[in-house]
């Protein structure tokens, strides 16, 4: 590939990508795993907001568990630290603690940072695509949705124990990622059998900007992968915008939770537990959070710590029990 297609393609992504910030709501619904017997078809509504300050909001919301339980996450980062609001098990949308950490949602846990599709696919494991481009190794055209496409190979991205190579299909006319291909072992690259891939099936105009609007993710069952061996579906998850803003003004206060009383707030950054004590004031919204910032440490209330750690490790292990199979797991 000539140096001026790269600058082209790289002029193009600069002028598709928002410069300010972006809000994107999604509703992706996934249906049941081929190889777990205990999976259901499930709906999942992300509504995630980031800006060139580095600041970031997730709320994800799963719904469809047989037991008619959700999964909810709300996660946040001003820009230096990030807060992940806990959810109680089994009472809907109550609030157990507040947990500040480095760590924004999984970002790379899965080698791919938290932010949803179509917005995931410009970004390369923990870097912009617009940045990893340049050293990318260039693959033969291909086509997406009846479009040509520039095809670039990523090797060996994320780190040492869990290295993906990655293609990645770009609109010749737009330079948007139309598809993006996860494969876990050089070989499966070789005779083409992804772990999983995401695929646009619209491109759309939204506000000066192309968004494929509906997209489709596919995971794939590649145990005994072979050139001889068709394809296996494991599952796949409908994907489709349901609102996008680009470059509006979003207040910073969007980016850090506010506190509600008695909620504890656990700081992995300093190492500490804080309980705010409760304050007698009006009733607030159930969907209110808020409570004063927290400062020393009432060591009287340290107890009630202990249940919070419960009550978010009934939660991991019921959403990890209750998610089994779905995207992101790697086989053994």
């Amino acid at each position: 590939m000539g140096v001026d297609r790269l600058t082209q393609i790289l002029e193009n992504l600069a002028r598709e990508q928002p410069t300010r910030s972006i809000h994107l709501k999604t509703t992706e619904r996934q249906s049941r795993s081929a190889t777990s017997a205990r999976s259901v078809p499930l709906t999942i509504s992300n509504d995630y907001m980031q800006t060139s300050k580095s600041q970031r909001f997730f709320d994800r919301v799963v719904v469809g568990f047989s037991n008619g339980m959700k999964d909810h996450r709300a996660a946040y980062c001003d820009g230096t630290r990030c807060a992940e609001v806990k959810f109680h098990p089994t009472i809907v949308d109550k609030p157990v603690a507040v947990e500040i950490s480095k760590q924004f949602m999984d970002d790379m846990i899965y080698n791919t940072l938290s932010i949803p599709f179509p917005l995931n696919s410009y970004y390369v494991g923990p870097k912009e695509l617009i940045e990893a481009l340049p050293s990318a190794e260039r693959l033969p055209d291909g086509e997406v949705i009846g479009r040509p496409c520039d095809v670039f190979l990523f090797k060996a991205v994320g780190p040492a124990d869990r290295k993906e190579d990655l293609v990645y299909h770009l609109d010749k006319q737009t330079s948007v990622p139309l598809k993006v291909a996860c494969f876990i072992q050089p070989e499966h690259l070789a005779i083409d059998r992804p772990y999983w891939t995401w695929e646009a099936t619209t491109l759309d105009d939204v506000e000066g900007h192309h968004v494929p609007l509906s997209s489709l993710r596919t995971k794939f069952v590649v145990k005994d992968a072979s050139r001889e061996v068709r394809p296996q579906v494991n599952m796949t998850t409908a994907i489709g915008v349901d609102e996008v803003e680009f470059d509006r003004e979003i207040p910073a206060t969007a980016f850090w939770p506010a506190y509600q009383d008695d909620v504890p707030v656990i700081d992995l950054i300093h190492g500490k537990t804080i309980h705010a004590p409760k304050h007698k004031t009006a009733a607030l919204p159930p969907d209110v959070i808020r409570v004063a910032e927290p400062g020393s440490t009432p060591w009287a209330l340290l107890g009630g710590a202990f249940l919070v750690v419960a009550l978010i490790a009934a939660a991991m292990g019921l959403r990890s029990r209750l998610s089994s199979g779905g995207p992101g797991r790697r086989p053994a």
